[in-house]
This record gives structure tokens, sequence and C-alpha cells, in this order.
């Protein structure tokens, strides 16, 4: 999100709570290393209920185009592909999972739905100002006291 807005106020906040979603992932991730190390009944049952259960954050409380409206938005460019695989390299790492795809998989699936029907996702995408266009009033002025240059009257 931070490539697609270049927008100076959400990188800042967007970098802060990566940041701290660093710690929450290595704290889980070593938290499942140490449970499937050694464990090979374990390894088998994580393995097994990921390939069938595992679902993109959104999937089933959104509808599935609007789940892939913000895969193919976020993901679908030659740098958000390679975000996704080196995901799921890093998930792959764990004991068990060797090779496991989650995160490509749902990508490519999108994908899928749109060599099916063009339109699928992007017209959700398109039709969303915050994708296509600069918001008229930014929230910046209600905490800084600046304002757009829409609101300025200068544009």
């Amino acid at each position: 999100m931070i490539r697609k807005s270049g927008h100076p106020v959400l990188k800042d906040l967007l970098s802060r709570i990566i940041k701290d979603e660093r710690r929450h992932f290595a704290f889980y991730y070593n938290s499942a290393k140490e449970w499937l190390s050694g464990n090979e009944r374990a390894q088998k049952l994580d393995r097994w209920m990921l390939d069938r259960l595992w679902v993109p954050v959104g999937q089933g409380v959104k509808r599935q185009e609007e789940v892939d409206a913000l895969a193919l938005y976020l993901f679908d460019d030659e740098q958000g592909e390679e975000e996704l695989l080196e995901l799921d390299a890093k998930i792959g790492k764990l004991p068990g999972l060797s090779g496991i795809k989650l995160m490509s998989k749902a990508l490519y699936a999108a994908r899928e739905r749109v060599r099916s029907d063009p339109r699928w996702a992007w017209r959700l995408i398109e039709n969303e100002e915050w994708a296509i266009k600069p918001p008229k009033k930014s929230p910046i002025g209600d905490l800084t006291g600046r304002r757009t240059p829409q609101e300025a009257g200068t544009s």
C-alpha cells in the first residue's frame, strides 16, 4: 500500500504498523517453529489444515470479488508478486511446510478469475475513489492545520 499510495502520512503510519506487525510475526513464527520442531504429527496436521482451510483475511466476510480486488490492487505487479513469494518462502522454512504456497496461491487464483472475466475485481478498483484519485479533503488538516491545494483554492 505504501508503494501504491505515495502518500507521506500514510507511508509513515503504515511503516509504524509494519514495524509492530514484524514483532507479532516473529513471535508467532518462533512459537510455531517450537511447536512443530520434532513433532511430525503436528507438522502433518498443520500442513493439511493450511492447504485446505486457510483463506486470505476478509474471505468469508467480504465477497470473493472484493477480496480479489484488494489482492490484485496491492500485489498484481512484479514487486508485489515477489513480496508474496518471499512471504511464502519464509513460512516454508517452518518444519513440515517446505514449498507451501498460501499468499501467492491466493493471488494466482484471483488472476484466474480475471482470465475468466477480464472485468472481475478491476471494476471495483476502478470505481473506488481512493484507488484512482487523491482525496478532496485531507485528514492531515485536522491534525496539522495544513490544507490540501483544493481546500486552499490554489488548484
